[in-house]
């Protein structure tokens, strides 16, 4: 039921298969829509036109939901992904530069999902474990203007809302 973590990676260390990539993506995103009813956690390095413009081409709408992960999309994407219907997974590490914290509030509450990305990410020094997903609630919190509980609360709510409609 839950696919992932799949998706495009245009970095320097990667783009030499880009094009391979893209079709193996293309594949999985077919496959997912036609049987329906996956959740599908999706990384955009460097590629978020091509995971967009690949997700609403293969994807009908309502067969899966899609997760974005680590999203750093321009304002336009950001508009492009909400209309596709997708969740935005968060971690602290995301919200340490307050340049890009402040643009992931532009996505709408009730999409905001919370991650550790560990162990890439590190938390107090250690790589990130889920229990360090309380780092990320109370940076969203603060991000949000909301208590911690009440971040929490929608958080959890978000993720039931997910996985009872995929």
């Amino acid at each position: 039921r839950f696919v992932g973590e799949i998706g495009l990676d245009a970095s320097p260390a990667h783009y030499a298969s880009y094009a391979r990539q893209k079709e193996v993506f293309e594949s999985i995103l077919s496959m997912c829509g036609k049987e329906g009813g996956k959740i599908l956690s999706v990384h955009s390095v460097r590629s978020t036109k091509d995971v967009l413009r690949l997700i609403e081409k293969n994807l009908p709408e309502g067969r899966c939901k899609v997760v974005l992960h680590w999203f750093n999309g321009t304002a336009s994407e950001i508009g492009w992904a909400i209309e596709l219907g997708c969740y935005f997974s968060i971690n602290a590490q995301m919200l340490k530069n307050p340049k890009r914290a402040s643009a992931l509030v532009s996505f709408p509450v009730e999409r905001v999902l919370t991650e550790t990305d560990g162990p890439f990410t590190l938390t107090s020094g250690h790589p990130s474990r889920p229990e360090d997903v309380s780092a990320a609630v109370c940076l969203l919190a603060k991000l949000y203007a909301l208590d911690e509980d009440e971040f929490g609360k929608i958080a959890l709510s978000n993720l039931t809302r997910l996985e009872s409609t995929s």
